[in-house]
């Protein structure tokens, strides 16, 4: 038989024929039987984040199962409730939350029974080390771009994300560096709640970009790790948009203007040399702030339409592009003067004259008018040579032949492929004829030093006149019978009848 523990009386008791009889006790004490306590690890060393289940196995000194609970503990603290012991006697607990580090490991067992003692026992890694060993989880760290390729200018967003590899598990923190062929872009950014971050980038130059993000954990669960990308960065798409004038007289300046902006967000692109091209003129400008270039040409061609274009050549950073609008050529205003004769002579050559400017200032040259004298069937005309530097030209007409009196004389100028027509109206001539025979006559001296009155015709001829061959006779009242030249010339010779004057031709 088996005793539990505790002390015990023991007696013997004869039950035979003979006298029975009890023998005095004795006096049995029994202990309770030692137990012992082992402890294993499902998985040592361990990733952090990784589940790790610890077995007690706790065995007693006698046959039979032992009852109780055992307590587990890491680094002194207790691991969960204590757990209760199996009929095998077995316990064990999960965990997922130890730090990277060695840890003690114990599990202390408890018996409910007093025929079994309490014992504990120590995790031992590879046999000699005691505890639980947790290593830092491994982490892989990606980056993506936003936009691959990009423009140039154009913003760019990297985003790394920072992922802990199996076995291991968690959230990693800690901070990302982000570089362009080792150069820092920004400081390091923060990990996010998801174990992402950015940041966002401008100033990347044409070409091919290694791009890295070095990620740095702020605590020993958590290695570091790095992931690129290659980021390819293109020359930024231009949108020239012309708004300038489409129209301008011939040898009048034109204002040719454009707009150059970059076409993925139309912001303006200052610095850039734009060129203008219209029929045989060009200019070149350089983009203000607005992105605005402007220049003027005066256009020489002809009236009519011609192609006009703007371009900008592009460069290391900016693809070229250009824009066209037909321009149109009008004729120039004219302005034409008359600016011969006032006074002409019948039957006589006269020379008239006038003068052709571009809007009433500049004097044109080459041009042909055409002067006229009188109106309708009677109207005499003749046409100029080519105007001169000054714009002036004239011709001759050989007979005068329209009426005498007031007579409207016109300077018109035809007009041509690069002028508009003009004709001046706005004066008169005075036709008059020389008499048949004789002519009125005055003193040579007299005009030229004489008061401004002068006297033709009259009894006072000779107290008003004074010639410079002596004189006429006081008789002579002014009219010449005949005369050195036809029409009369002023310093010409004449002569009269003796005594008084030849009568006067009859009006």
């Amino acid at each position: 038989m088996s005793l539990p523990g505790g002390t015990h009386l023991i007696t013997a008791a004869y039950a035979g024929t003979d006298v029975p009889g009890v023998s005095g006790p004795l006096i049995q004490n029994v202990g309770a039987a030692t137990s012992s306590t082992s402890v294993t690890s499902s998985v040592d060393p361990s990733t952090y984040g990784q589940q790790v289940v610890f077995q007690a196995k706790v065995a007693g000194a006698c046959p039979g199962s032992v009852t109780g609970s055992v307590q587990f503990t890491a680094d002194g603290t207790p691991l969960d409730n204590a757990q209760p012991v199996d009929a095998s006697g077995n316990a064990s607990v999960a965990t997922a939350t130890l730090d990277a580090g060695l840890h003690p490991v114990t599990a202390v067992f408890t018996s409910s029974s007093p025929d079994v003692q309490d014992s504990s026992g120590s995790l031992i890694l590879f046999t000699f080390t005691p505890g639980q060993l947790v290593t830092a989880a491994r982490t892989t760290t990606g980056v993506a771009s936003s936009t691959n390729p990009s423009e140039f200018g154009a913003p760019v967003m990297f985003t790394a994300m920072t992922s802990v590899s199996p076995p291991g598990a968690g959230i990693p923190t800690g901070s990302v560096q982000f570089q362009d062929s080792g150069m820092n872009l920004d400081v390091a950014q923060g990990l996010g709640s998801s174990g992402q971050t950015s940041v966002v980038t401008s100033s990347l130059t044409v070409g091919v970009h290694p791009i890295t993000a070095t990620y740095t954990s702020d605590s020993a669960n958590y290695t570091g790790s790095s992931g690129g990308v290659s980021q390819t960065v293109e020359r930024a798409r231009t949108t020239l948009t012309y708004n300038g004038d489409t129209t301008a007289d011939y040898n009048d300046p034109a204002l040719l203007s454009a707009q150059l902006t970059r076409t993925d967000d139309g912001a303006p692109i200052a610095g850039k040399t734009v060129t203008f091209a219209m029929g045989a003129e060009s200019c070149s400008q350089v983009t203000d702030a607005t992105g605005i270039a402007a220049c003027s040409v005066v256009p020489s061609e002809a009236a009519g339409t011609y192609g006009l274009s703007a371009s900008f050549a592009g460069d290391g950073n900016y693809v070229p592009s250009g824009t066209g609008a037909p321009f149109i050529v009008t004729q120039e205003e004219t302005t034409i003067v008359y600016t011969g004769p006032t006074v002409i002579a019948q039957d006589n050559p006269v020379t008239l004259s006038g003068r052709l400017l571009e809007d009433g200032v500049t004097p044109i040259a080459g041009r042909m008018l055409t002067l006229t004298i009188g109106s309708g069937a009677t109207a005499q005309s003749c046409t100029t040579t080519a105007t001169d530097s000054g714009g002036k030209a004239l011709c001759t007409i050989v007979d005068v032949t329209v009426g005498q009196g007031p007579q409207p004389v016109q300077a018109a100028f035809a007009g041509d492929a690069y002028y508009l027509p003009s004709a001046d109206n706005s004066h008169q001539v005075t036709v008059f004829a020389f008499p048949s025979r004789g002519a009125f006559v005055l003193g040579d001296t007299t005009v030229a030093t004489g008061p401004p009155l002068v006297t033709f015709w009259g009894a006072q001829w000779t107290k008003q006149n004074v010639v410079s061959n002596g004189g006429a006779t006081p008789a002579f009242k002014g009219f010449a019978k005949d005369v050195s030249s036809n029409p009369p010339a002023c310093g010409g010779s004449w002569s009269s009848s003796p005594g008084n004057s030849s009568s006067p031709v009859a009006l």
